[in-house]
């Protein structure tokens, strides 16, 4: 522990503007654990003493099968909230006041845990549990533990995001956080489990499909719409694995992608509720493919002339913007007369995060992501063609972006079939804007693909 201190402490602080994204995160995840425990909002006053007293008597933490996902949730809600206040707090100083503020972080977040499950008392239907207490506060150990561990090697990969720091390859940066986040997403909602005997019902229930394209399709048309997405969820990968500087072959390349899915999908076997398609990994393969093909095509471009770049970047704009459109105003019967009955004083009324919340912590993280990943392409592209051009934050860009989740949500007011929402198109905005970011980031020194 004194050579980790000696370490810290050794290393200056960093610059602010690497943390901004750190403070971001943390205040949106803050947030969310907060909202995510109170949802509905139906505030009943009563008298705080005798709420007090009540939360008092609850019983005491159990564990239990009936409690398995609830632990879970609670329990990495809090990982990467300590983790992430130690490294503002804590990192690069002493070990004295480093240990210091290691303590009031874990005294902060037991005070917070239990405020949080407290003021359920007073928002019915919602129900306070020293289970999520006792969850919060073991993911509130982890956390600052993991950060004890892997604080500098965190900090180091970081700066990677910070414009002012050199960087030969971002790209496999950007590989490795879009695997963890397929990889976290593909063991959502945290229903593990290795009992053989469970493990067992699952394949006899038909959640463990061992042959490809043996999935029934009652509806052909989201059966193809659910095979284009799983596609273009591994384009990335593939293109990322062939442009990230080193020289791979496309088979090896290709064999990358293969394991990746194939570990995915391994993983996925414990997860109880999901379902295990060798489908997913033949798919994955030909996304894959796509980017490698993606990537080749890339190199045509008189050596990435930025010229050329930016062009091709507006072109893919305008086929994303036809894709999103295809996805959120399908089948596109708009019905002006629902504008009539008041629909739209729903939609502009309603507390933001209120649908998402309702479908409990992860199920709204998911949406959440959804609605961020469907966005964030526009924005990188408008951003790669901003930062080629040797501009950063246009008000062109961002007015684009912006314009373009409210029209969507606009548009949807209008379509039976669908839900607007105020929180889509904030989300939508801020995937857009988070999607510039990372385009100017990419521009300015990642986009360096290694010749054949």
């Amino acid at each position: 522990m004194a050579r980790q201190s000696s370490a810290l402490s050794a290393l200056p602080r960093r610059p602010a503007p690497a943390h901004f994204w750190l403070r971001a995160a943390l205040a949106f995840l803050m947030l969310f654990v907060t909202l995510g425990s109170l949802v509905p909002l139906n505030l009943v006053p009563r008298d705080p003493l005798a709420a007090w007293q009540d939360f008092l008597a609850l019983p005491q933490p159990r564990l239990g099968t009936g409690y398995r996902i609830d632990w879970a949730v609670n329990f990495l809600l809090l990982v990467p909230i300590a983790f992430a206040w130690r490294h503002l707090l804590a990192f690069g100083r002493g070990a004295a006041v480093a240990s210091a503020w290691t303590l009031v972080i874990a005294a902060g977040l037991l005070v917070f845990s239990v405020g949080v499950e407290f003021a359920q008392s007073f928002f019915p239907p919602r129900n306070p549990s020293f289970n999520d207490v006792a969850a919060q506060a073991a993911g509130t150990l982890v956390g600052l533990a993991l950060h004890w561990l892997y604080g500098t090697r965190f900090d180091a990969w970081l700066q990677r995001f910070d414009p002012h720091e050199l960087q030969p390859s971002r790209l496999s940066t950007l590989l490795g956080a879009y695997l963890a986040l397929m990889l976290a997403f593909s063991v959502m909602p945290l229903d593990l489990s290795i009992n053989p005997v469970e493990l067992y019902r699952k394949w006899r229930d038909g959640r463990v499909l061992l042959i490809p394209f043996w999935a029934p399709a009652p509806d052909i048309g989201l059966w193809l719409y659910g095979l284009v997405i799983d596609i273009l969820l591994w384009v990335p990968v593939g293109l990322l694995w062939t442009i990230d500087g080193r020289r791979r072959s496309p088979r090896a390349v290709l064999l990358r992608v293969l394991l990746a899915a194939a570990a995915i999908e391994a993983v996925q076997l414990l997860v109880l509720s999901r379902v295990t398609d060798v489908t997913d990994i033949l798919l994955a393969v030909a996304g894959g493919g796509l980017g490698v093909l993606a990537a080749g095509g890339l190199r045509q471009l008189s050596s990435f002339d930025p010229v050329g770049l930016r062009r091709v970047a507006r072109l893919f704009w305008w086929f994303w913007l036809g894709a999103i459109v295809l996805v959120f105003w399908l089948p596109f019967d708009f019905t002006p007369s629902r504008l009539a009955d008041g629909a739209w004083v729903d939609t502009l009324t309603r507390m933001p995060f209120h649908n998402y919340l309702f479908r409990g912590e992860f199920g709204a993280l998911n949406e959440i992501v959804r609605k961020l990943s469907f966005f964030l392409p526009g924005g990188l592209l408008l951003g790669l063609a901003s930062g080629l051009a040797r501009r950063g934050w246009t008000p062109g860009a961002v007015a684009v972006t912006v314009g373009v989740a409210c029209l969507i949500e606009a548009g949807q007011m209008l379509l039976p079939g669908r839900v607007a929402d105020v929180t889509d198109a904030l989300l939508g905005a801020a995937g857009g804007l988070l999607g510039i970011r990372l385009g100017l980031w990419l521009a300015g020194g990642a986009l360096r693909v290694s010749p054949r």
